[in-house]
């Protein structure tokens, strides 16, 4: 298991960032609900998403870890951290491993809703040969099973 820091609950949040750090005297001593405990694997995937995040916002209001390096985001994640890579924006192009491989085959995701983070809720359609379905909720959302499709 791996310790996790994330943005601490409203009534702690004075004098942490983001990201769950200190912004004064030690940057890791910080109050109990900035860390969450997570398995190895979910711990690197939210990492991943962290540096995904900060360098699609670079320039812009990002507060990127002091020493952090900055890495290219390889391998499948859930749609909520997609969500968060596409700048908390919809609608995105998903697809999931599982599926035929085709750029007119796809889920387009029209709405999240985080319930604690990276996992929530996320409803969608979708698209065979240009042709929407019905919007329904996208089951396995929370699996670390998709990635973004370009256009």
């Amino acid at each position: 298991l791996n310790i996790h820091h994330w943005r601490p609950a409203a009534t702690e949040a004075e004098g942490v960032t983001n990201w769950g750090y200190s912004e004064t005297g030690n940057p890791l001593l910080v109050p109990e609900s900035a860390l969450v405990t997570l398995c190895r694997l979910c711990h690197s995937a939210l990492e991943d998403s962290r540096r995904r995040l900060v360098k699609l916002r670079q320039g812009a209001d990002a507060e990127p870890e002091s020493g952090s390096q900055l890495t290219e985001i390889v391998g499948s994640r859930n749609i909520f951290q997609l969500w968060e890579f596409n700048g908390r924006t919809v609608p995105f192009k998903a697809i999931k491993e599982s599926w035929v491989q085709s750029p007119t085959h796809f889920m387009r995701v029209e709405r999240v809703v985080i319930k604690k983070w990276p996992y929530g809720f996320a409803w969608g359609c979708y698209v065979r040969d240009g042709v929407a379905g019905e919007q329904q909720q996208i089951n396995g959302a929370g699996t670390f099973s998709w990635r973004l499709v370009d256009g």
